[in-house]
């Protein structure tokens, strides 16, 4: 499938990954996975853990959207690699 991304489809994927690594997605989704163990029985911690996972998705796709201006053709990228 990747071997016949056009050059936008590449942008907007390394655009989306690369917010996920400036804003230190992965470390934060870690500690939040310690914390959600922790208080494993806080329905309150799941739901804002699963509402920050949600808000950083969105801020991500609309880095990535934010150079071409063509949310739909983003939108169809993300569901064919879905």
């Amino acid at each position: 499938v990747h071997e016949t991304w056009t050059e936008d489809q590449w942008r907007w994927l390394m655009a989306h990954e690369g917010e996920h690594v400036r804003e230190r997605d992965p470390l934060m989704a870690w500690l939040l996975g310690w914390v959600r163990a922790c208080l494993w029985w806080n329905p309150f911690v799941h739901a804002l853990i699963s509402h920050w996972s949600q808000a950083r998705e969105e801020v991500c796709d609309a880095v990535a959207v934010a150079r071409t201006e063509d949310s739909e053709r983003y939108a169809s990228f993300l569901v064919d690699i879905a």
